[in-house]
C-alpha cells in the first residue's frame, strides 16, 4: 500500500508528517478508514474499530528494526511527538487511538515508576548521608595515624558510630552497582535499541543526567579506593549529588501541579537563560573594562585599587559586585 511505502529517509507518510510537525495531517491519516483504523464489529449503537499502531509504538518500531522490517534508528509517531509545538501536539494526542495508547503504557509501567522513584530517593538519602559521614571519617583516621591518643577537639563531642564507619566503608560497592547498572541501560538504549540522543527534548537532558550522574558514582568509588580521604576526592561526589538531586524533577513531571514548573524550569535554562546571558557577559565585560580604564592614571596615593589591576581581576570584581557579594570601598 502507498500509506505504507517509505520515502530515502526511511519515513512513511505519516511518520514524515510528524516529522515536519503537521499534527492536523497525522490525526486525519489515524482516522483514515482501511489505512490505520478497520472497522471490525457494527451495530445498530457502537461500531467497533481496530487501529493499526505499529508506527506509533516505539516498542513495536524498535522490533521492526531488530528484525529489519523497517530503516534502523527511525523513530516512532510518540517519539516525534516529543518535538512538536504544543499545538500540533494536542492534534495527535487528541485522537482516540493516540489517547489510549498513552493511558494504557501509563498504567502498565506506573508500578515500575513508583518503585524507581523510591529506589531512587532512598539511594539519594543514602548518598547524602555518606557524603556527610566520609570526609569525618578521613579527619578521624589522619588523627589516629598520627599517633595522638585523645580526640581531636572539633570530634570529641560527635565521633562516628560504628554503624556510621561501616556506611562509609560499604557505600562505594553500592555506588560502583549503581552506576553499572545505568550506563548498561544506557548502552542497551543507545546501541542495542538504537534510541538516538535527543539533547532538545525534555527527556533527553535527564538521559544526559543520568548517565553523568552514573560516570560521576563508577568515578568516586575508584578515586576513593585508589586516595582515600583525599580532599580532592571529593569533587566527584559532590557533582553525583547535584545530578542526583536535579534527576528528582524527572519523577516530579508525573503529577500534573509540578510538570509545568518541569517543563518552564527547562525552557528557561536553555532557551531564554542562554540568551540573556550572552547579553549579561558583554554588558559584564564592557564594564569592567571601563572600571578599569578608569582607574589607570590614578598614580596619586593609593593608587591603583588592587580589584582593578588587570582586566580579569576587574571582570572578578565586577561580577562579584553584580551577584552582591562584595561592596566597593
Amino acid at each position: 500500500d502507498v500509506w505504507f511505502q517509505e520515502n530515502t529517509d526511511g519515513l512513511t507518510p505519516l511518520k514524515l508528517a510528524a516529522h515536519m510537525g503537521a499534527g492536523k495531517v497525522c490525526a486525519h491519516l489515524l482516522t483514515m478508514d482501511g489505512v490505520y483504523r478497520h472497522l471490525v464489529a457494527q451495530d445498530d449503537l457502537f461500531d467497533v474499530h481496530q487501529y493499526d499502531i505499529t508506527e506509533l509504538d516505539p516498542r513495536a518500531c524498535t522490533n521492526r528494526q531488530r528484525y529489519r522490517l523497517c530503516s534502523p534508528g527511525s523513530q516512532s509517531v510518540l517519539e516525534m511527538v516529543c518535538g512538536m509545538s504544543s499545538t500540533q501536539a494536542y492534534c495527535i494526542i487528541g485522537t482516540t487511538v493516540v489517547r489510549f495508547l498513552i493511558r494504557e503504557k501509563w498504567l502498565r509501567l506506573l508500578p515500575v515508576y513508583c518503585v524507581w522513584l523510591l529506589g531512587h530517593l532512598l539511594f539519594m538519602a543514602g548518598l547524602t548521608l555518606y557524603a556527610v559521614y566520609r570526609p569525618r571519617l578521613g579527619l578521624e583516621d589522619s588523627y589516629t595515624d598520627n599517633g595522638s591518643s585523645s580526640e581531636p577537639s572539633d570530634l570529641s563531642d560527635d565521633t562516628l558510630t560504628t554503624a556510621q564507619r561501616d556506611l562509609v566503608r560499604a557505600w562505594p560497592f553500592i555506588n560502583l552497582l549503581v552506576s553499572l547498572l545505568y550506563l548498561s541501560l544506557e548502552c542497551v538504549r543507545t546501541l542495542y535499541l538504537q534510541h538516538a540522543w535527543h539533547f532538545l527534548r525534555p527527556y533527553g537532558l535527564y538521559r544526559l543526567l543520568l548517565a553523568g550522574f552514573s560516570i560521576c558514582l563508577l568515578a568516586d568509588s575508584l578515586w576513593f579506593w585508589i586516595d582515600q580521604h583525599t580532599p580532592d576526592s571529593n569533587m566527584f561526589l559532590i557533582l553525583a549529588l547535584l545530578m542526583g538531586g536535579w534527576f528528582l524533577t524527572f519523577f516530579l513531571s508525573a503529577w500534573r501541579k509540578f510538570s509545568f514548573f518541569t517543563i518552564l524550569v527547562q525552557k528557561v535554562l536553555f532557551g531564554d537563560m542562554t540568551r540573556f546571558s550572552i547579553m549579561i557577559f558583554l554588558e559584564l565585560l564592557l564594564f569592567s573594562v571601563a572600571m578599569h580604564v578608569a582607574y589607570l592614571p590614578s598614580r596619586s596615593p593609593p593608587g591603583l585599587p588592587q580589584e582593578f589591576e588587570t582586566i580579569w581581576s576587574s571582570v572578578l570584581t565586577m561580577f562579584r559586585l553584580m551577584l552582591g557579594l562584595s561592596d566597593i570601598e
